[in-house]
């Protein structure tokens, strides 16, 4: 698929320390308990409805 014709997407960023706080790109916030949006079957936002891309929090090296 190219660009031009890949859908819209909402990015997800998950909130530092690896919470479970997730933030929409479209302004929403959606706690998900265990694991990550695709983890629990999360294909589409629930606030806008576009498709869902996921931004899970990565640890920087040397932080623990």
């Amino acid at each position: 698929m190219s660009e031009e014709t890949k859908p819209e997407v909402c990015r997800w960023v998950q909130d530092g320390d690896g919470a479970d706080l997730w933030e929409s790109s479209c302004r929403g916030y959606f706690r998900i308990d265990d694991g990550t949006p695709s983890e629990n079957g999360m294909k589409f936002c629930c606030y806008c409805g576009k498709p869902l891309e996921e931004s899970p929090w990565v640890e920087e090296e040397g932080e623990e």
